[in-house]
């Protein structure tokens, strides 16, 4: 009986038993708990795995990584060579070396250029521009060679000339236009007047002209230096200058109107554009061709004259002094004593049919009038291509011109002399009426006497007024 229940006894203990590892370790946590001691163990197994793992992996990694070779420092040096400007300096030195320092130089003290040596420099760039253009030259020639071997083609027909019909051609004959000068010299009408210049056309711009439009509507008088600008540029520029006047828009018959009081300068204005630009004046006023007026032909004959001689000798003036009696206005015609409405429709003629006759040709007509008022306004805007106003001289202009016309006769004003009271008493005067009176008062006598006797503004008390001018 001991036995068999041993043997019971046994079996049950061995059906108990766990069967794997696994199990003995599930029932040893769940019967019999860890120690301390233990669990520390068991952290300390598992962080020692963990970095035997991690060490694994970086010796992957570092074999997969390509070696890295110490570095070498002869790779690393970077080699360094002559700078630019060396080579530069090396090059100016051989070529020093070259040319220069053998060169005999004694005779050359001036240190004067090389001849030879300039041309040698210059002679590559002459040799190409030679070879372009001869290069040129030849291909020109190769065109012309084979347009040569085409057939030529048809000319056209230049167009037929048209024949101007010149007024009073038929008076003058076939004479020779140096001959027909001569006749217009003899009888006065080809004259040479006293020389002047566009300076003694004394006056400046008027400082005051803005401030008198804005105070007047009407337009302001042209200052002296305005004058003297527009007469330069649009008269003795293509007077003077035969590139200029082909330059300009209006290429026919240039013609001006110079109006204004008497003595206020026109006619030393046409003097000044006379003797500076060199041109032949051609006296046309009523006064200087009575001759030619008294003939019925006359007035065709003699316009054909001047017209055909201002053509030929350029640059030539056309001058025509009061135009007022030429071209009379209202009912009551001025200028039927002196004659001179008949050259009225022969002058129109001349200037209406010679207009390509005159295309770029430096010939000028300028007439002049202290009296407008009593011309045809109608026949004077057809006439002339511009109308230039002299005005009387402003407060500036009288005390310059005053001090001007003294100096010019040989007189002195002192720095105490009353000009600014005396360009003040005397407006309306013109520059003819200024030169009067100083003519009057210096006399050679009185100019001599200058140094003890001053000149003083009482003794111009006794000047001409402007009516007198």
């Amino acid at each position: 009986l001991g036995d068999v229940y041993k043997r019971q006894q046994y079996n049950e203990i061995y059906e108990k038993f766990p069967k794997d590892s696994e199990e003995l370790h599930y029932l040893k946590e769940k019967i019999l708990p860890l120690t301390p001691e233990e669990i520390e163990a068991m952290k300390a197994e598992e962080e020692q795995k963990k970095k035997e793992k991690d060490k694994a992996k970086k010796q992957s990694t570092a074999a997969k990584k390509p070696k890295k070779e110490p570095d070498d420092p002869k790779k690393n040096k970077v080699l360094k060579g002559p700078t630019e400007t060396l080579l530069k300096i090396n090059e100016k030195l051989e070529q020093y070396m070259k040319e220069w320092e053998t060169k005999d130089e004694s005779d050359n003290f001036s240190q004067k250029f090389d001849y030879e040596y300039a041309k040698d420099i210059v002679r590559p760039d002459v040799e190409e521009e030679i070879k372009k253009n001869v290069d040129e030259m030849i291909n020109c020639e190769l065109k012309l060679m084979k347009k040569g071997k085409q057939k030529p083609a048809k000319k056209p027909k230049p167009p037929k000339a048209k024949k101007i019909k010149i007024p009073g051609q038929s008076t003058g004959g076939n004479r020779p236009p140096l001959d027909l000068l001569a006749e217009l010299v003899e009888n006065g009408v080809v004259k040479k007047l006293l020389p002047a210049r566009l300076s003694d056309f004394v006056g400046d711009f008027n400082l005051m002209g803005s401030a008198l439009e804005k105070a007047d509507p009407m337009m302001a008088d042209p200052s002296m230096a305005q004058l003297r600008q527009i007469v330069l540029e649009y008269i003795a520029a293509p007077l003077g200058s035969k590139n200029i006047r082909q330059s300009l828009d209006k290429k026919n018959l240039l013609t001006y109107l110079f109006f204004g009081p008497a003595g206020t300068g026109k006619t030393m204005m046409v003097r000044a554009l006379a003797h500076e630009c060199n041109a032949l004046l051609i006296d046309l006023s009523p006064q200087n061709i009575k001759g030619y007026l008294q003939d019925g032909k006359g007035p065709e004959k003699l316009l054909y004259f001047a017209f055909t001689v201002a053509r030929e000798f350029q640059p030539a003036i056309i001058y025509i002094d009061e135009i007022h009696e030429v071209f009379p206005g209202g009912k009551k015609k001025t200028g039927n004593k002196s004659g001179a409405q008949k050259l009225k429709n022969h002058l129109l003629k001349h200037l209406k049919n010679q207009k390509e006759y005159f295309l770029n040709e430096r010939v000028v007509v300028i007439a002049c009038t202290n009296q407008p008022a009593q011309s045809n306004k109608k026949d004077m805007k057809s006439v002339f291509n511009k109308h230039i106003f002299f005005p009387l001289p402003d407060y500036g202009t009288r005390a310059l011109l005053f001090k001007t016309i003294v100096e010019k006769q040989g007189g002195r004003l002192l720095d105490t002399f009353p000009l600014g009271a005396l360009a003040y008493m005397t407006i309306g005067y013109t520059a003819g009426s200024f030169k009067k009176a100083i003519e009057k008062v210096l006399s050679k006598r009185r100019i001599e006497q200058i140094k003890d006797r001053p000149l003083k503004i009482c003794l111009l008390y006794t000047s001409p007024s402007p009516r007198d001018s």
